[in-house]
């Protein structure tokens, strides 16, 4: 009972706590793409190949249990069954996936969570199984699924606090982003503009670009008062000589 206690504590925890994070990170990333994510800490990773190891295990104990061998009526057998047949369908065809999309990229919690929320939902029914059949089954198989389904309840409660561990580290990335970003702002904010020319640094000022009025021409006053007068030219009419004769 304390490992069920503690398990849904972390479930809590993870979709409370490192889902927001999801996007903010996202979006940080895209915000200022040359700041990498926070590395991956390989002392503090999650061994995703004990969880294979639980999952095939579970998977062998589900064979070694078939629905025949339960002492009930044929309803009990049916759903006994059925509920084996979704557990070895989803362990074959989304589980492989979802497990090799999370360990490939460890710091990608959408992955990660994906693939927790997928186990968990195989834990419930696998211990709903181990429970049938240690009631209406063979007991030592049915011990053995039991068996089974609480380690892979133990796997999916560490996997919980890795995701918990890595969006706090991510979290605090994220704030130190923030912190380094008001920074650069505060710090272009109080800088003074330059304006470099020739290789030298000069102080931006203030030109003012509009046209500057033309200035009409000064006259002399005397000029003003008294125009000059116009010159006329007299023409002379041409005489014309004659000759006696």
């Amino acid at each position: 009972m304390k490992t069920k206690i503690n398990h849904r504590i972390s479930s809590a925890v993870v979709m409370g706590i490192a889902l927001p994070i999801f996007s903010a990170l996202a979006a940080a990333q895209a915000a200022n793409p040359a700041a990498a994510a926070p590395a991956a800490n390989a002392g503090a990773g999650f061994a995703y190949g004990s969880l294979a190891d639980s999952l095939q295990q579970l998977q062998q104990a589900i064979e070694i249990n078939p629905a025949n061998r339960l002492h009930t009526d044929q309803r009990d057998r049916t759903r006994y069954q059925a509920a084996q047949s979704a557990i070895q369908r989803n362990l074959q065809q989304a589980v492989p996936g979802l497990l090799q999309a999370a360990q490939s990229q460890p710091q990608n919690l959408a992955a990660a969570f994906r693939l927790y929320r997928d186990l968990e939902a195989v834990e419930q029914v696998a211990r709903q199984v181990a429970a049938t059949g240690l009631q209406h089954g063979h007991k030592p198989d049915s011990t053995v699924l039991y068996q089974s389904a609480r380690q892979l309840e133990a796997q999916i409660s560490r996997l919980a606090d890795y995701i918990q561990a890595t969006a706090t580290r991510q979290q605090l990335w994220l704030q130190q982003q923030a912190r380094q970003a008001q920074a650069r702002a505060a710090a272009a904010r109080r800088a003074p503009r330059r304006l470099i020319i020739n290789n030298a640094n000069v102080e931006h000022r203030h030109v003012d670009r509009r046209r500057p009025k033309r200035r009409r021409r000064a006259h002399p006053a005397a000029s003003r008062r008294h125009p000059p007068a116009k010159k006329t030219s007299k023409k002379t009419k041409p005489t014309n000589s004659t000759t006696p004769h």
